[in-house]
């Protein structure tokens, strides 16, 4: 008999245990909700989803207007969203297509992970060998070249200066085009 009412004892602690617990539960979603700026249905827009969205040293009237006009948006999209999902027919095909794009995102995030954990990426020296080790495997269906056009007026002083930085092979196309603008007729 003490045994039973030991167990009932216990029992009924666990249920006034697991009862405050739900009752503390529900009073934090509460007051979750209510911490939020707007809610639509399930959709909650709360103060620290605004946190980063004004940039620092804007004006208090922009300021509002951006908070104003970001919160407006979030509310339409959310009536539109929850309007669009109450009244589309292939609800179900939606739901294949979000899983297989899922499922498609998480494989590509791993093997983007292996890839950069496991292959080694080769220095500047180790693929210009495997270039010249390999050309056959570079064909190239037309010619490449790059040029710089460069015209001088002919009697100019600077020829002699644009042919050094030629024949420096200067790879430099910022300092070519600063000696064009200033010393050429035309240039491309």
């Amino acid at each position: 008999m003490k045994h039973l009412h030991f167990c009932t004892f216990c029992i009924f602690c666990c249920l006034t245990l697991s009862s405050c617990s739900f009752i503390t539960e529900m009073r934090e979603e509460q007051a979750h909700k209510r911490a939020a700026l707007v809610s639509i249905d399930e959709n909650h827009l709360y103060p620290h989803d605004l946190e980063n969205l004004v940039p620092p040293g804007t004006s208090s009237e922009d300021s509002i207007t951006i908070v104003d006009n970001y919160i407006r948006r979030w509310a339409t999209e959310s009536l539109i969203y929850k309007n669009a999902k109450h009244n589309i027919s292939n609800q179900k095909e939606i739901d294949e297509l979000v899983e297989d794009y899922r499922r498609s995102l998480t494989v590509h995030s791993y093997q983007q992970n292996m890839v950069k954990d496991k292959v080694p990426v080769p220095s500047d020296g180790q693929a210009e060998e495997f270039y010249h080790q390999n050309q056959s495997l570079f064909p190239l269906d037309e010619a490449v070249s790059k040029g710089v056009i460069v015209s001088l007026q002919k009697n100019s002083t600077k020829k002699s200066e644009l042919r050094k930085m030629l024949r420096q092979k200067t790879k430099d196309l910022e300092e070519i085009e600063k000696f064009a603008t200033k010393n050429a007729v035309a240039y491309m």
